[in-house]
């Protein structure tokens, strides 16, 4: 049994999607490279993230419907701010755990 239970979830207006998030996608995949992001070792000896977590965690498209009015530059902006964000927090549990 559920504790509760969750009634539907009606959205009178259809999501919005920023029409940039191809270019942010790429944007930030060569941004993240050359920030160091998916070179970066864990203890173990593996990575914290490579180019097919990052693609498959998708920061862009999250971006793109919470931004869908902003230009192209800075949806790459916020793309990369939201993956400095979970990279760093990913990095530190690599680190210390």
């Amino acid at each position: 049994m559920q504790a509760f239970q969750l009634p539907d979830f009606y959205m009178p207006y259809p999501a919005r999607l920023n029409p940039h998030v191809e270019r942010s996608r790429q944007h930030t995949m060569e941004w993240a490279g050359r920030m160091g992001m998916l070179s970066s070792p864990t203890p173990a000896g593996g990575l914290v993230w490579d180019e097919e977590a990052l693609a498959a965690m998708d920061y862009a498209l999250m971006c793109g419907y919470t931004h869908p009015d902003c230009d192209g530059p800075t949806l790459d902006l916020i793309t990369d701010w939201y993956v400095w964000v979970f990279f760093f927090d990913d990095h530190f549990l690599e680190l210390f755990k």
